[in-house]
């Protein structure tokens, strides 16, 4: 099977219930979120395509209430890291501007966050790897538990 046809059939699948059921959250990462949620107004920005199917997972997972707000899009711009900057520039259109950190676990998460003048930490741990530090982040981490650092 050619790539391009692999790539449009994961898409089409990865985002149905019977795919989503077999996600589970990474190491430490309720402790992360409580104690990042007593300090900070968490936005989650995301370039999930089905929003329905992303609040279901987030209220599954019982994670849903630690953030203020959730972003998507499924948008197809190029370059992709332009989806999730746009989503946050048309977000704090309509909220305050304060200071900002934009954690993420690929180069369009770290490159959006750069763009937006926003302290960006990569969390290795995801679908990337060291390559991710070629976009420069201001901070990584291998682990998403050890972020926990930045809160205490």
């Amino acid at each position: 099977m050619p790539i391009d046809n692999f790539g449009n059939l994961w898409l089409k699948k990865i985002e149905k219930y019977e795919y989503m059921q077999f996600d589970s959250l990474q190491l430490g990462i309720i402790d992360v979120l409580n104690k990042a949620n007593k300090y900070n107004n968490m936005v989650l920005v995301t370039l999930r395509r089905s929003r329905e199917m992303l609040l279901k997972q987030l209220n599954n997972f019982g994670i849903r209430k630690y953030f203020i707000d959730v972003l998507s899009s499924g948008d197809d711009i190029i370059p992709r890291w332009k989806i999730k900057y746009n989503l946050v520039e048309k977000y704090l259109e309509n909220n305050k501007k304060e200071e900002h950190v934009f954690i993420g676990d690929t180069e369009t998460d770290i490159v959006a966050g750069n763009n937006l003048g926003f302290y960006t930490i990569a969390v290795l741990c995801g679908i990337r790897n060291e390559e991710l530090l070629k976009v420069k982040p201001r901070k990584f981490y291998y682990h998403s538990y050890d972020i926990i650092k930045e809160f205490s």
